[in-house]
């Protein structure tokens, strides 16, 4: 009986967590947990994410962060206006600059049209002046012969003329000219790089051969009414002076009053130049400057050429000026305009008088 009684007791009780562990696990187990944690109601409050937009106009900002807020917009603002302000500015700043730099710009052209016209027309009291300053003879021994000895020093470095140029336009700075009034004469002032500055007479410069002339021109500086006239005096030298002849037979310089033309008379290059223009030289080199061995060989080579090549070449010599007996040059005259050696001048000029005046 009592065995019975204790079995019925565990039956009944192994049947009651059997109906719990039904009931626990016939659902969601997850849903369960969930809603035994936080509730069902909770649940869906908490995943309508619409709801939150409410609470957030709801919220209020803190005071001081809206007010530095505010004055950080305000000070951009007040930025962006200044910026505004003065990319205004300087836009117009440089509007201004342009008109400025063209009113500029038009004068400077305006004035360079003047002083164009006034050097070619040469006129007025100023150009008067300054010619009765330049006739005045030169008076004194200038350093003639420091720029002789100077030239000699670059030609014998340079024997080539197309290097000799090339380094005397290197070595000669500038040449001016200035009167003084105390003294009342005219000095010529030549800077070279090897030797400084020195005075030189203007008879020097008007002798010297057509290839350093022409260097010599360039290097005056025409800033002034005796410059000018300076660099016209060496202009008409070189216009009055012969051709020259620098490679026999081959290479003749001829200036054309603006220019300095190389002539090459090789057979090739003669091909290249008009009958004319041959007869023109031919000529030239036979009536110009004092005669010499060198420009009568060039010439009769020249003639040679046209004679075989040019049917009308006697036509067209007859039309030129009747040629004429070159002068010869005579012993006692020095002069640069056919290439006298340098040292035949220097000895020239170590016999002078000092003080004498040059014409």
């Amino acid at each position: 009986m009592e065995e019975s009684a204790f079995d019925d007791a565990d039956a009944c009780y192994y049947q009651g967590e059997q109906d719990d562990f039904q009931y626990d696990t016939s659902g969601d187990l997850r849903k369960t947990i969930s809603e035994e944690a936080f509730g069902e109601e909770e649940v869906e409050e908490a995943a309508n994410f619409d709801d939150w937009e409410d609470e957030a106009e709801l919220y209020t900002p803190d005071p001081v962060f809206q007010k530095e807020l505010k004055k950080q917009q305000a000070e951009l603002r007040r930025k962006e206006d200044e910026n505004a302000k003065v990319s205004d500015i300087i836009s117009q700043k440089i509007k201004i600059q342009k008109a400025e730099h063209e009113d500029k710009q038009r004068l400077h052209s305006i004035h360079v049209k003047e002083r164009r016209l006034d050097v070619r027309m040469k006129q007025g009291l100023k150009w008067d002046k300054a010619r009765e300053m330049f006739d005045i003879p030169q008076r004194g021994t200038n350093n003639d012969a420091t720029f002789l000895k100077l030239l000699e020093k670059i030609r014998t470095v340079n024997p080539d003329n197309s290097l000799y140029m090339k380094a005397l336009k290197e070595d000669i700075l500038r040449i001016t000219s200035a009167f003084d009034q105390v003294r009342q004469e005219l000095f010529i002032y030549v800077s070279s790089a090897l030797e400084g500055s020195f005075t030189i007479s203007l008879d020097l410069l008007q002798r010297r051969s057509l290839s350093e002339l022409w260097i010599l021109m360039s290097k005056v500086k025409r800033s002034s009414c005796l410059n000018e006239l300076l660099y016209d005096r060496l202009r008409d030298s070189a216009m009055k002076a012969s051709p020259q002849v620098v490679h026999f037979p081959y290479e003749v310089k001829i200036y054309r009053g603006t220019t300095l033309e190389t002539v090459r008379l090789d057979p090739d290059s003669m091909k290249l130049q008009t009958a004319m223009q041959l007869v023109k030289l031919e000529n030239l080199l036979r009536t110009s400057g004092f005669a010499s061995v060198e420009k009568s060989e060039v010439a009769d080579m020249i003639s040679d050429y046209c004679t075989e090549k040019i049917p009308r070449y006697a036509q067209m010599k007859n039309r030129l000026k009747k040629i004429t007996t070159q002068p010869v040059m005579p012993s006692g005259v020095v002069s640069e305009s056919d290439r006298v050696l340098d040292k035949d001048l220097l000895v020239t000029l170590q016999e002078a008088e000092e003080g004498e005046i040059r014409d």
